[in-house]
């Protein structure tokens, strides 16, 4: 019986584990998607609770993003704007780019 149950919960493990690993599998791109924003850029930051902060060029156009910020990047349907670092550095965003230092700001264009 001991057997039996032991196989049963490592079959139910193999089949739902890697759904939920798929699930959380997602780039910035397909999470901003799946937000509903595909024109604007993402910011990646470290935070568990909100590991993508996704910003449509349809709203207002600059931000504070989070402080544990590390990339930005264009969305599906594209899009244009720079990243201030926290040690006044521009960068540019119209492709995925990772950095080392916090961001102050987000400009959209």
């Amino acid at each position: 019986m001991r057997l039996r149950a032991l196989i049963t919960a490592t079959v139910a493990g193999l089949l739902i584990v890697p759904g939920a690993a798929a699930a959380a599998a997602r780039t910035p791109v397909e999470e901003c998607a799946r937000q509903g924003k595909t024109k604007g850029l993402f910011v990646q930051t470290r935070a568990w609770d909100e590991p993508v902060a996704c910003f449509s060029k349809k709203e207002k156009r600059n931000y504070n993003p989070p402080i544990s910020a590390y990339a930005c990047g264009p969305l599906r349907d594209g899009g244009k704007g720079y990243a201030i670092l926290k040690n006044n550095k521009k960068v540019e965003c119209n492709r995925w780019v990772n950095f080392e230092v916090g961001v102050k700001q987000l400009v959209i264009q």
